[in-house]
């Protein structure tokens, strides 16, 4: 192994260890290095109390709910998506993504927006049926945080089980049909079976994202709800116990890298399991007159997770039943008695630049660690990409106070500047480029790699003419995720950002921290400016993404 090799399979590692393990070690040592009893005694304190429990009991419970309600409405969305055509497709499964990567403040809003006293169905429910319900008694309850966490999950169900499904050899269908199997019986013995494994995968990554929900819960909730998560920011920012943060936080890390052990697993069984085939080989078909049941589902579920979003977007520009675009015009200004520092444009501006940056480091360094998995053994890959992976199990409140109190030197100080919100975002981005490329990486046939060296060709040659080709579209896809993940990070930069590097979903955020029509108004159009944002950037992944590679 070359010298230049060796370097550049080493650098990831140490970066990952300087800014994600070597902040979390300094944390737990700058907290328990003064009394060794500290951990335990909070450990006790938190398994003896029964409102810590409580805490933990309902952090499982409403993730695993939430699961089984994201696999229940995406599984005949994905089937008429992968077995129909129709016009717009394309545009409907990039909208249907996007959910995703909107802070839980766009996908509140929206709620509001449809279920509060003013809102569509209240007002349909009325109009329609002179019922004068409150929808807003669902606010504060179980409900509507699980409701919201379907909607917020379904994307990603929807992209890792499509992309699956869409590129299933359509000859193993065929030839069961061949053997005198029904359609029914094929889909029961054959294709379901083959799905599962993807199925739970997916699964495990809804069952984490739930599990660490914060924007959700901290908003929906209501003091009535807590989980983990925002357990960890009540005692970090509201009562100042940063042990007992600390301490909540390890028993999540634990139960997520369990998760996450899992998930790979069954990744790395489906890869090398199930063979494939080009999305040009497809099995969709035209809408015909018995589709007709299958469309009028898809168009519910659609409706179900896109109506929030929407009524968000309609409602910015309308006022009264009149266009309305005064909104957009304020905030463009900093008006006098604003909470920023800045004007909201500038906010525009400092998430455009921080998504730049995290697209400029998060995608080289998922590309690196991609070749760096693709040539380990499958005994010890699982391991190793789990430790990459461990960044989407970490509570984005203990990540941020991490970086806080260990980007500070004696010679300088980084706690005042940009540095730990990108890192942040790196941390959080890259891992999603690793599930996008790695995938396409690793369906190269070794046979191409041997036959260029037999030929003579050197490590750039292979790269540039053999893996490039095959890896370029995953590339450019897992810049736009990067792009828009970081556009729409929330709660990291709620707690790392300084006034002057305030981001779009912090601003709105202090939006609805404010009273009035004005700011409401205000955090609407942001809102929305960031959905177009988001929005276009998934329209472009569906025209250049490699169909059948990658999991989103």
């Amino acid at each position: 192994m070359s010298k230049k090799l060796k370097v550049a399979k080493t650098l990831p590692l140490l970066f990952i260890l300087l800014i994600l393990y070597y902040p979390l070690l300094h944390l737990f040592t700058e907290i328990y290095s003064s009394n060794i009893s500290t951990l335990p005694r909070i450990l006790l304190n938190i398994f003896s109390d029964s409102y810590y429990l409580d805490v933990i009991f309902f952090s499982f419970w409403q993730a695993l709910i939430s699961t089984l309600g994201v696999l229940i409405l995406v599984f005949p969305c994905c089937y008429a998506l992968v077995n129909y055509k129709f016009p717009g497709k394309s545009v409907l499964l990039a909208s249907l993504t996007v959910p995703f990567i909107m802070p839980p403040i766009i996908l509140v809003l929206g709620l509001m927006q449809i279920l509060g006293d003013d809102g569509f169905i209240s007002g349909f429910l009325i109009e329609k049926f002179n019922l004068n319900i409150s929808l807003n008694k669902l606010f504060g309850t179980a409900y509507l945080i699980l409701a919201a966490h379907i909607i917020y999950e379904f994307s990603i169900v929807l992209r890792i089980l499509y992309t699956f499904w869409s590129n299933l050899d359509p000859d193993i269908e065929r030839a069961a049909k061949i053997l005198g199997s029904s359609p029914i019986s094929t889909f029961i013995h054959v294709t379901f079976p083959i799905l599962f494994p993807v199925m739970i995968a997916a699964a495990s990554l809804v069952f984490i994202f739930s599990f660490c929900s914060f924007g959700i819960i901290l908003i929906l909730g209501g003091g009535n709800f807590s989980n983990l998560e925002t357990e960890i920011y009540y005692s970090a920012t509201r009562f100042f116990q940063i042990p007992t943060a600390v301490v909540l936080s390890m028993i999540q890390m634990v139960i997520i890298f369990a998760t996450l052990l899992i998930y790979i697993n069954i990744q790395n069984r489906v890869t090398r399991s199930i063979s494939l085939v080009s999305h040009n080989i497809s099995r969709a078909k035209g809408i015909q007159a018995n589709s007709l049941p299958i469309m009028i589902v898809l168009s519910f579920v659609a409706m179900c997770v896109l109506l929030p979003f929407l009524s968000l977007a309609v409602s910015s520009v309308i006022n009264e039943g009149e266009l309305d675009f005064t909104a957009y015009i304020s905030i463009f200004f900093n008006q006098q008695d604003s909470v920023f520092f800045v004007s909201p444009v500038v906010s525009i501006y400092n998430s455009v630049g921080f998504a730049t940056l995290t697209v400029l480091l998060s995608v080289p360094l998922g590309l690196v660690i991609s070749y760096i998995l693709r040539a380990q053994q499958y005994s010890s890959r699982s391991i190793l990409d789990a430790v990459y992976m461990l960044p989407l199990g970490i509570s984005s409140i203990t990540l941020g106070l991490a970086l806080l109190l260990s980007l500070s030197f004696n010679f300088f100080d980084l706690r005042s500047t940009w540095v730990p919100l990108v890192l942040a975002h790196v941390l959080i981005a890259y891992p999603f480029v690793m599930r996008i490329i790695f995938p396409s990486l690793n369906s190269i046939d070794s046979l191409l790699i041997d036959s260029a060296k037999v030929l003579g060709a050197s490590p750039k040659r292979i790269f540039w003419s053999v893996e490039f080709p095959i890896i370029s579209r995953p590339i450019l896809v897992s810049c736009i995720f990067a792009f828009a993940i970081s556009i729409g990070e929330f709660g990291a930069s709620l707690l790392i950002s300084r006034p002057e590097h305030t981001t779009i979903p912090v601003a709105i955020f202090h939006y609805l921290s404010r009273p009035g029509q004005y700011n409401l108004d205000n955090a609407v159009a942001l809102s929305t400016l960031l959905m177009i944002i988001a929005g276009s950037g998934f329209v472009l992944i569906e025209k250049i993404r490699f169909k059948g590679w990658g999991d989103f």
